[in-house]
């Protein structure tokens, strides 16, 4: 009889989060995803990328998960060799994740045409 009352104690206590774990689909699950992990993506066109500075000033569309509204805004990176090939007018994907300051970049590819 412990057993079986131990077994859906730890049944209870850990259904959620496989289930939640398993249905990572749509904005919801985005959403979770992101708050787990921290990172975020994002889409945008590059205005200005300096590499010296590790910066790189992005136009970006609205990132739902951080209840951002499409704006233009700076971003460190966290490598500047994240910035290779990265030119001013070309339209990008990419990573932030949160970090003590604010968000970092954590990864930057041209977008798909």
């Amino acid at each position: 009889m412990r057993i079986l009352i131990a077994w859906a104690v730890l049944a209870s206590t850990f259904a959620p989060a496989i289930c939640g774990a398993a249905d990572s689909s749509g904005e919801a699950g985005n959403q979770q995803q992101a708050a787990v992990t921290n990172t975020f993506h994002g889409h945008g066109t590059v205005n200005s990328v300096d590499a010296a500075e590790a910066k790189v000033n992005l136009s970006h569309d609205a990132i739902k998960a951080l209840k951002w509204p499409k704006m233009t805004m700076d971003f460190t990176v966290q490598d500047p060799a994240l910035l290779s090939g990265i030119k001013p007018g070309m339209a990008v994907d990419f990573e932030l994740t949160k970090t003590g300051g604010g968000y970092q970049i954590t990864k930057i590819t041209p977008a798909p045409k």
